[in-house]
């Protein structure tokens, strides 16, 4: 489980389409993505890159009808009380270890390849890793909501504080990835 001061830093970073999303979780269950447009008031492709950007950190789960996971419960809790703690100014270790076991696969090599180049445009990244541009930008909305890269308006893709922290940890001792 992430801690509360975590889950209130994750939520810290979540841009504002993102957050009005998971606030639209408030009143919903189980929703797909249709009855997520109709409640939030945002477009079917916002909503489907907000909920990616959820998944990375670890909030909901699923593919067509996303679920809040244990986390993403308890982050909603902690939104709607007044006697919350003050989010931490990082992700402790332990968070940051269970949010690097819930990515795919997939999005290591780009953080091993920002880990060792400290910056990569789109272009720069489809040809190391030879993924298609549609994929890389799906495993970035995963690393923008774990916390762990910045993508900027000229499509350059930096490592966070935290992401180059995890680039370190992973080289150092990978992480237990589910097969």
């Amino acid at each position: 489980m992430i801690c509360n001061r975590c889950l209130l830093y994750l939520e810290r970073g979540l841009d504002k389409k993102t957050r009005t999303l998971l606030y639209a979780y408030r009143d919903k269950e189980e929703p797909s993505i249709r009855a997520l447009v109709a409640h939030s008031g945002l477009s079917q492709y916002h909503v489907r890159e907000a909920l990616m950007t959820l998944r990375g950190a670890g909030l909901v789960w699923g593919d067509y009808f996303y679920t809040l996971s244990p986390n993403g419960q308890r982050l909603i809790e902690l939104l709607s009380t007044a006697d919350r703690p003050e989010p931490s100014e990082s992700l402790c270790n332990d968070c940051l270890r269970e949010i690097a076991e819930l990515l795919p696969n997939d999005v290591y090599p780009i953080l091993a390849e920002l880990t060792r180049k400290h910056y990569r445009t789109t272009q720069q990244l489809v040809a190391a890793l030879n993924v298609s541009s549609y994929k890389l930008r799906e495993y970035a909305f995963l690393l923008r909501g774990a916390g762990l890269i910045r993508v900027d308006r000229n499509r350059i893709y930096r490592l966070t504080g935290t992401g180059r922290y995890l680039g370190l940890m992973l080289q150092q001792q990978p992480v237990a990835v589910p097969a």
